[in-house]
């Protein structure tokens, strides 16, 4: 581990998810409009079946990469940004291949801003096992005035 990524937050002080729920694990990267994460449905997730997952329980993880992003974003606006209720609008032009994959193991997320008219903010995400796309489309997140 870098020292930069020692310096990150970890995703359990960004996201309200406890585990199992939570599938973000690192954040690799963040930048102006886009971050880079790593995740994984635990083997213990009322989602696996015969020890696979649905591919659009990668959207979740998307979710999670944005809120995530979100949430840096404020930080940097404020040194105590306040937890706000944040909710995914949309989904469009979502592509899953194939229809599983398999259980923990690691997935990396990367999400992009594609436009934003605060506080809706349009997001292109792509969810990857290896080399291998899992997901990929678009998401819209709302985020309230209210405290989370």
């Amino acid at each position: 581990m870098t020292t930069r990524e020692q310096r990150r937050p970890k995703p359990d002080s960004l996201l309200p998810h406890d585990p199992p729920a939570r599938l973000l694990e690192r954040i690799v990267e963040v930048g102006e409009e886009r971050i880079v994460c790593r995740g994984r449905v635990p083997g213990n997730s009322p989602f696996v079946r015969e020890g696979s997952v649905p591919a659009f329980v990668a959207v979740e993880l998307a979710a999670q990469s944005a809120a995530a992003w979100e949430t840096l974003a404020r930080m940097k606006q404020s040194a105590v940004p306040e937890p706000r209720v944040g909710y995914v609008v949309s989904i469009r032009g979502v592509e899953l291949s194939p229809a599983e994959f398999p259980a923990a193991v690691d997935l990396e997320v990367r999400v992009e801003i594609t436009g934003a008219a605060p506080p809706l903010t349009m997001y292109r995400f792509e969810v990857s096992h290896g080399d291998r796309r899992v997901a990929a489309g678009t998401i819209s997140t709302y985020i309230t005035g209210e405290q989370g």
